[in-house]
């Protein structure tokens, strides 16, 4: 079998950040659903939410998801991904408010 798509799209864990080394929780999880794109396969869409007020997570500077930041330098929250015949890979990511209606949605937890 071949990997398709490797992101994580929720998870708690433990992490040291900072010089410091602080010590944090690490939880999320998202909310994703298939829907059509431009080619002949369907687009992932991936909204994540931050858990318990972890405001943390959308530090750019410090924060767990620095290395993947939008174009404007902020951490994204909304993602969405495309197959290209052998990945999915993310063609937009962008930080959104999150959403109160997941109808429709799968959630990462279940």
């Amino acid at each position: 079998m071949r990997e398709v798509f490797g992101a994580e799209i929720g998870g708690s864990h433990d992490r040291f950040i900072g010089p410091e080394g602080r010590l944090i929780d690490v939880s999320w999880k998202s909310f994703y659903r298939f829907l059509p794109g431009p080619g002949p396969t369907l687009d992932l869409h991936l909204e994540r939410q931050f858990l318990a007020s972890r405001q943390f997570l959308l530090d750019p500077g410090q924060g767990p998801f620095a290395q993947e930041l939008t174009a404007d330098g902020r951490v994204p929250t909304y993602q969405v991904y495309r197959f290209d015949g052998q990945r999915y890979r993310r063609v937009l990511a962008e930080q959104r408010p999150p959403s109160t209606d997941h109808e429709g949605w799968w959630d990462s937890e279940r």
